[in-house]
């Protein structure tokens, strides 16, 4: 039962981690600018830049990492 579930699963992350990492570049890489300050007329958000850029590393590592093996755990112990 555990293998049924568990190779879905692989397979979708597998599909899933290219367009979310490209999404959390993209993003990271267009906030960059306000986070170091270089915008002009943005430099009051800089702390906000830098938080977006810290809160979307974390749930992209919790999409890609930690969620999948939370589902492969909780279906190990059924």
């Amino acid at each position: 039962m555990v293998l049924i579930k568990r190779v879905p699963m692989l397979e979708a992350i597998k599909i899933r981690t290219r367009p979310v990492l490209m999404t959390a570049f993209s993003v990271s890489a267009g906030m960059l600018p306000v986070a170091l300050g270089s915008a002009i007329g943005l430099e009051r958000l800089a702390p906000l830049g830098a938080v977006t850029i810290g809160g979307l590393i974390i749930g992209t590592l919790m999409t890609l990492i930690f969620i999948p093996i939370i589902f492969i755990k909780s279906f190990k112990s059924k």
